[in-house]
């Protein structure tokens, strides 16, 4: 099963590598515009991710110390995330177990808090961002349409499905009964991490501090999203820069390959095409953001790690015990 899977998913990311080669190929004039991104907007294009990424990873940790009651000093946290980060860049598996074990060791966060945060922090990010995007979309432009659906209508359907995964796996592991010991343990970790996040929005103060900080993040990111499609004199609304916005954060939380790589420049070619701009702006916009982002951790995970960036006393098989 594993081997047809990484079979797959390299035949995904071959024809969509193949598509957007072919596409170059047979439309060669659009990559100049590549080179239209001068040096000062790249500087405040990578400010503003590095500001980002504290506020992203310090939303983490308040979304951590709800789950956990366990509240890390800063610094020591956002090392952990930036490294996960960078891990994940080469072997996606990797940082997430990585940061799973080093939260254990340095912070005494046992995995099932761990899972919690994860599952919890995704699920608020995500499904904040795209009411957040329906929101704007149906005040300020109702009509903008995707193919020959109107946008509102697609975002609505695709927020209410993210905003029930949680209610209905809560339904369903009510409702599947289970004998075998190890069933029994897997179902009892599941249904704790499903708890704890169904749980967490019941907090009004936790909820409004997180809305804030999330609507910080969202606001730095449109900025770096303007600055680069200004770069390419490629106009857009609010309602556009939000439906980039969220299909950015849809494609972090699904990951069908590494990174996306390929998958996410064809819908974002596919999105700009849709507002009137040529399907090469999307997916060269989508290469160069990726390739920003990826340079800055890169820089950030040296400067903070130096020679010790690759540990070679972690083992997947710690994650086995599940004591703090």
């Amino acid at each position: 099963m594993d081997k047809i899977k990484k079979i797959l998913k390299l035949a995904i990311f071959l024809l969509c590598a193949g598509y957007i080669v072919k596409y170059f190929y047979t439309n060669w004039d659009s990559l100049q515009i590549t080179f239209k991104i001068d040096k000062m907007t790249i500087f405040y294009i990578v400010i503003l991710s590095f500001t980002t990424l504290l506020t992203y990873a310090y939303r983490f940790k308040i979304i951590m110390f709800k789950c956990s009651g366990i509240n890390p000093p800063f610094w020591k946290w956002f090392k952990i995330i930036i490294l996960a980060r960078f891990y994940n860049m080469f072997f996606a598996p990797s940082g997430n177990i990585y940061r799973g074990i080093e939260f254990k060791k340095k912070f005494g966060i046992s995995y099932t808090d761990y899972v919690s945060a994860g599952v919890s922090f995704t699920w608020m990010d995500l499904g904040l961002d795209l009411i957040l995007s329906f929101l704007i979309i149906v005040a300020v432009e109702p009509d903008f349409k995707l193919g020959i659906f109107k946008a509102y209508r697609l975002v609505a359907l695709i927020t209410a499905g993210i905003i029930c995964l949680p209610i209905l796996a809560d339904l369903l592991l009510i409702r599947i009964p289970v004998k075998a010991p190890a069933l029994v343990w897997t179902k009892t970790k599941l249904t704790a991490v499903v708890s704890t996040t169904l749980n967490n929005i019941k907090d009004i103060s936790y909820l409004c501090k997180i809305i804030v900080w999330g609507l910080l993040v969202t606001v730095q990111t449109l900025v770096v999203y303007y600055l680069v499609f200004t770069s390419f004199n490629f106009k857009l609304s609010i309602p556009v820069l939000m439906l980039f916005y969220s299909l950015l954060k849809i494609s972090y939380a699904f990951i069908i390959i590494p990174g996306n790589v390929g998958i996410q420049e064809i819908a974002f070619g596919f999105l700009s095409s849709q507002t009137g701009a040529s399907m090469a702006e999307g997916i060269l916009i989508s290469t160069v953001m990726r390739i920003i982002g990826t340079t800055l951790i890169i820089v950030i995970a040296v400067l903070i790690s130096g020679i010790g960036l690759f540990p070679k006393n972690i083992k997947i098989e710690e994650i086995g015990n599940d004591n703090p």
